[in-house]
């Protein structure tokens, strides 16, 4: 790597060319429906950063970056991975880095090529496996004393104590089997293509639709349930769009190695949210939202986005149940809040 990534304290680890499953199988605790499990075989070897970009690394680009405290926790400890950045911004990151080497270039990973480092040869849950009561010696999430501190939020977090309530510094835990940490858990991550539908066959180094305006996150953070912290678990945010708890590492290649990369065949349509919901949600909500002016449409995220609080209000008071009498779990209420953001749900 250049002097630069040395010297920012950057370390990179080597994947090799491979196959993998991508996505969940039908009986995974949490799973949802843009989690379609396919074979993905990846054709070229890339270098992952072992860990997420800091608020110190991403301050030599830009002394000025501050990040918003959350729940009165700060989240400027040089030590932390930087976050408040929208995805533009990790892609400028990794252009100013690659404007400073002749040998390497660097790049967010693509999401399967971070499902494929994040991994590491396992299929659970998590990438020890899927043991929830281990989650404390590997990531940093939603555990006892953050729950504690923060009462406001579900309590329905880890039931470990990882030693930290808000954000922690990169490799405070151990890594995964390939040597990454902070995979799960710290701060999401942004992978570089857009959003798209996972396909039911096998795929070859896939990348997506070539434009679109929504973008993955993948990992978590340190307020993710298990839920949010599994591998397959997919979360969005849209272009421009900044949070507290997104942020990003890197990936390099050999400018030797870099043809242009082929481009997917776009499917029909980019991953569509209401798409994660069944049929009967739909229509519950259609009915329950009958007789608002002008008209709630589901398939429209600016009409959603409109509607906002008035739906989650509505779901959160239980005043649109599920058929026949159901409530409408913390489950269904904080998917509902990620679907209305196209966002994660904090």
């Amino acid at each position: 790597m250049n002097m630069l990534a040395q010297t920012l304290g950057m370390r990179f680890i080597e994947m090799t060319p491979g196959r993998f499953l991508m996505g969940s199988p039908p009986d995974e605790i949490g799973r949802e429906a843009d989690e379609q499990q396919h074979e993905v075989m990846l054709t070229r070897s890339f270098w992952i950063a072992d860990a997420p970009v800091t608020v110190a690394q991403y301050r030599v680009k830009d002394p000025s970056h501050k990040c918003p405290p959350l729940f009165g926790i700060a989240l400027d400890d040089d030590r932390y991975p930087c976050t408040w950045i929208s995805i533009e911004e990790a892609k400028a990151y990794c252009d100013w880095l690659s404007a400073q080497d002749t040998e390497w270039t660097y790049e967010l990973p693509t999401e399967a090529e971070w499902e494929y480092a994040a991994r590491a040869g396992t299929a659970g849950r998590f990438f020890w496996g899927d043991t929830e009561a281990d989650a404390s010696r590997f990531a940093n999430t939603f555990d006892r004393s953050a729950m504690k501190a923060l009462g406001n939020l579900p309590k329905d977090g880890f039931d470990v104590d990882d030693g930290f309530v808000g954000p922690s510094p990169i490799r405070s835990f151990q890594p995964n089997r390939y040597g990454l940490y902070d995979v799960i858990g710290n701060a999401w991550q942004y992978c570089r293509n857009v959003a798209y539908k996972y396909p039911a066959t096998s795929v070859t180094d896939p990348l997506g639709p070539p434009t679109g305006t929504l973008y993955c996150v993948r990992g978590g953070d340190w307020l993710s349930i298990p839920f949010f912290a599994r591998l397959a678990n997919r979360t969005f945010m849209r272009a421009g769009e900044r949070s507290e708890t997104v942020g990003f590492r890197v990936i390099a290649r050999p400018r030797a190695q870099l043809p242009a990369d082929p481009i997917d065949p776009a499917p029909p349509s980019w991953v569509d949210i209401r798409g994660l919901f069944t049929d009967i949600d739909v229509a519950h909500m259609k009915a329950a939202s009958a007789n608002w002016k002008p008209p709630l449409e589901l398939d429209s995220y600016e009409s959603v986005k409109h509607y906002s609080m008035k739906v989650y209000s509505s779901v959160r008071d239980d005043r649109m149940p599920l058929p026949p009498v159901d409530k409408w779990n913390t489950f269904q209420k904080d998917l509902l809040r990620r679907w209305i953001y196209a966002r994660h749900p904090y």
